[in-house]
């Protein structure tokens, strides 16, 4: 657990944030290779939604989706990894970037939450 917490209500968000995602990741890192990748919802329509791997492929890729409408919103480049169904490992690694690359983001164009809602 964080020691120091970051400053004012973004801040505290972002906290949480990163609690919430390690939480996350820890209960991924206890799912079984077999029970990570086995279909569990034969009957959705939701791609995203048949099994751990297809869920948290979809949490991960999203993550990086998330920072590239920062970026739209900056006329920044986009910069995300390709979208595709992860292995346990790969998500591990992956995920682990999107905080940070969240963080990048938002500490390199000067509070920019907080300019967008000063418009």
């Amino acid at each position: 657990m964080r020691e120091k917490y970051r400053k004012g209500g973004i801040g505290a968000v972002m906290d949480e944030y990163e609690r919430a995602a390690a939480e996350f990741k820890n209960m991924i890192e206890n799912i079984s290779d077999s029970n990570f990748i086995k279909i569990v919802d034969t009957e959705t329509k939701d791609d995203d939604c048949r099994s751990v791997q297809t869920i948290v492929s979809h949490v991960t890729n999203s993550g990086f989706g998330y920072a590239n409408y920062i970026r739209d919103w900056y006329s920044i480049p986009k910069n995300s990894p390709e979208r595709k169904l992860l292995t346990k490992v790969e998500f591990m690694s992956r995920f682990d970037n999107i905080l940070p690359t969240h963080l990048k983001h938002l500490k390199g164009n000067g509070n920019i939450l907080m300019k967008k809602f000063k418009k």
